[in-house]
């Protein structure tokens, strides 16, 4: 947890040793670094289209050759085509991958400390659901999504968690404290001076008995002391967990480390609105500089495409000042003399996060890089930067880009141009005709040749028959490189086999490439969820809670700050390992299960707690499934029941409505789960209400099965009784 450290407790001297060590920082790697974000700067410029580009020494930027010209679509037309329509499948094989990998976030689970341990066991079930909570509130699958274009673009993703209040989260209720003089009595034994304790008020304490001498009127005796008292409450806003994502271009770290915990620095760098900087710290305003133009060199690569306008000259966003945020590990500071060392290390004991603008100190905090950052990459590297993912395509765009131009003049320019004598062809009689069949034009040619003498047609360029098999190999080329595959996002399979089975057997494949990036994010992805859930619990208030849906009702899922005093394995977050399928393969996977008519198959699918499920696997929502209004009833019954006394039969049963066997299915079920086991420990009244439901459930459907069976209910006598059998 970070900890504001006091700006005055830095002296002008330690605050100019610890720019100097950003400025330090800043210089490593700088030739590195600058052509690498020149890469990522390029790869983001061709996501969004801008590929007919060229690297600008003068003005440091990619440019569009003809950028000037075109402004506006109207300069194009006027000026003649120019061949740089580009077919975007860079963003398309991107968008696929981010797609088939984006379709369920890793879902994060924790494991006890030690297996035996009650305690640790329920830590690592709340702590899971305080994991699901800051998921659903950072919206997990869009954090994913953008992550991954980010790994796409730029090779590596950085997740930093953090603590924000806001109005918007709702507010609690806390405590004022105030200082106040307070008459203590202060209580001691007469005959021994032994301390007996204290008091408020004047009053004494006269049935206290010395435990030493066994005297029972002590002496007291008044005085003022200062002690904080309750005084009143107010409204603070709440505080929640936030995860941001950034990618290098924001973010610096060293390039020659192989992994987070090797980094000495970590500097992420931001444009803001001078207004913003201003309101956030009023009393330092004078000191937020005026512009940010050309304060740091890679700001360019920061800004939106095509930001730098080359008809004026100008940066759009020199307005806007670069503020600079960074962590530094407490044996940076090694490089100071000693003394300035062992005082920075004693006020940033875990790590040292400041806030610089301009040249100045803005804040500072006692924070630990690793606590809160998680760096994620694309794939396998030495290092802890690695080849962005799209990077491999590059090629492959840009000769298609090319392919589709020359394509495009070759067939605007294939009309040929013919050539005539005006000796031969009477030009001024042919303008006067229009054009149609059987039309007559006078011709004359020259003595001694034909009329066709007189007439030329000009070759013109045709295209190679090459020219669709080279288009169909760029695209299994780009297939094969990214292994974005058709199968992976539904389109066409390959070769002439269309059967459901070798679609499947493709898209396995398919995926079996992308496993490779998949395994590293979903590690990634639980560093990150770990490191947010760990800052939560710390942070949280006794109890937190969030909704789950089950049937057409709703429960509270609630994560309880007590149920955390146990121990679970640190940061070691257990992820699934299936990839994750798609609505259409899950609908798929029903369907052929359905087809196989298997007596085991059909009980696991018609059990209650899976027929929910039917319905959102086919996607038809509005499916009433029978059985399913049963199984919701039950469940609103067992949620009564946790919350009833001891009472037998507090909810009775209805026979004329229930069907008693879903019932006791549901029932058993979730006295069996690991929610009814827990709650058989914390609630054991509520538990045996359940059980004690389920017992009258039995006798209901044991009877109506003698009923059916022509047989008398218990108690009654037989029909045949006092009937005289002949």
């Amino acid at each position: 947890m970070s900890k504001k450290v006091k700006l005055d407790s830095l002296s002008s001297e330690l605050q100019s040793s610890l720019l100097g060590i950003l400025r330090d920082c800043e210089q490593e790697d700088k030739f590195i670094r600058s052509q690498q974000v020149r890469n990522w700067k390029k790869l983001e410029e061709f996501w969004h289209g801008i590929q007919y580009i060229y690297w600008d020494a003068v003005a440091q930027d990619w440019r569009v050759p003809t950028q000037a010209d075109l402004m506006s679509e109207e300069t194009r037309d006027n000026a003649g085509p120019f061949y740089d329509y580009v077919v975007n499948i860079y963003k398309a094989h991107g968008e696929s991958i981010i797609a088939a990998l984006s379709i369920k976030p890793p879902t994060v689970e924790y494991f006890p400390d030690d297996a035996d341990e009650p305690k640790d066991i329920l830590a690592a079930k709340s702590k899971t659901k305080a994991a699901i909570l800051v998921q659903k509130r950072n919206k997990a699958k869009l954090l994913m999504i953008d992550a991954l274009h980010k790994l796409f673009n730029q090779g590596i993703v950085c997740g930093y968690t953090y603590d924000k209040a806001d109005i918007k989260f709702g507010t609690k209720e806390v405590p004022i404290y105030e200082t106040k003089n307070v008459d203590i009595v202060q209580h001691f034994c007469p005959n021994c001076m032994a301390e007996l304790g204290e008091s408020e008020g004047v009053q004494e304490m006269n049935t206290l008995e010395c435990p030493n001498c066994g005297e029972v009127t002590p002496y007291s005796e008044p005085n003022q002391v200062e002690k904080e008292v309750i005084t009143g409450t107010k409204d603070l806003p709440k505080t929640r967990r936030i995860v941001e994502l950034f990618g290098p271009l924001q973010v610096k770290i060293s390039f020659y480390i192989k992994e987070q915990s090797q980094a000495g620095y970590l500097i992420y760098y931001s444009e803001q609105h001078p207004s913003f900087l201003k309101s956030l710290y009023e009393d330092k305003r004078d000191d937020i500089p005026t512009e940010g133009g050309g304060e740091e060199s890679e700001r360019w690569s920061r800004m939106p495409s095509s930001s730098l306008n080359p008809r004026y000259g100008s940066d759009e966003y020199s307005h806007l000042i670069t503020v600079k945020k960074a962590w530094f590990r407490p044996w940076l500071f090694e490089k100071l003399p000693k003394e300035d060392s062992e005082q920075l290390q004693k006020l940033f004991s875990d790590g040292a996060y400041l806030v610089f603008i301009g040249d100045k100190i803005f804040d500072a905090y006692n924070e630990s890089m690793d606590g809160h950052w998680s760096i994620g990459k694309a794939g396998p590297s030495s290092y802890i930067h690695s080849d962005p993912m799209g990077q491999s395509i590059i090629p492959i765009q840009e000769l298609k880009n090319n392919l589709v131009n020359l394509t495009a003049q070759s067939i605007e320019y294939g009309i040929p141009a013919d050539f005539a004598d005006p000796a031969v062809l009477d030009f001024d009689e042919y303008g006067k005709q229009e054009a149609s069949p059987g039309t007559i034009t006078p011709a004359k040619p020259r003595p001694g040749q034909k009329i066709g003498d007189g007439f030329y047609q000009m070759r013109t360029a045709t295209l190679s028959r090459e020219v669709d098999n080279f288009a169909n190999r760029l695209d299994q080329d780009g297939q094969f490189v990214l292994g974005s595959f058709p199968s992976i996002y539904g389109g066409p399979s390959e070769g002439k086999s269309r059967t459901l089975g070798e679609y499947e057997q493709s898209r396995a494949m398919a995926l079996q490439r992308l496993s490779i990036a998949w395994t590293l994010i979903k590690e990634w992805w639980a560093d990150l969820v770990g490191k947010a859930t760990d800052g939560f619990i710390e942070s949280m208030d006794e109890e937190e809670k969030y909704v789950e849906k089950e049937g057409e009702s709703f429960v509270n899922v609630i994560v309880r700050k007590a149920d955390l005093v146990g121990k679970t394995a640190p940061l070691e977050a257990e992820v699934e390992e299936e990839f994750p399928i798609t609505s259409a393969q899950k609908r798929a996977l029903l369907m052929n299960f359905i087809q196989l008519n298997s007596d085991m198959i059909n009980a696991v699918i018609q059990h209650p707690e899976n027929v929910k499920n039917i319905s959102h696997a086919l996607g038809f929502p509005d499916l009433h499934i029978p059985g399913e209004d049963q199984r919701v009833k039950q469940l609103l019954e067992i949620k009564e029941l946790l919350s009833a006394g001891p009472l037998e039969g507090v909810v009775t049963i209805e026979p004329q409505v229930d069907d008693d066997a879903v019932h006791v299915e549901v029932a058993k079920a979730w006295l069996c789960s690991m929610k009814g086991q827990e709650t058989k420990k914390i609630n054991p009244e509520g538990y045996q209400n359940i059980i004690s439901h389920v017992e009258q459930h039995e006798q209901s459907l044991q009877m109506k099965t003698m009923m059916q069976a022509g047989a008398s209910p218990p108690g009654e006598p037989p029909e045949s009784a006092g009937v005289e059998v002949q």
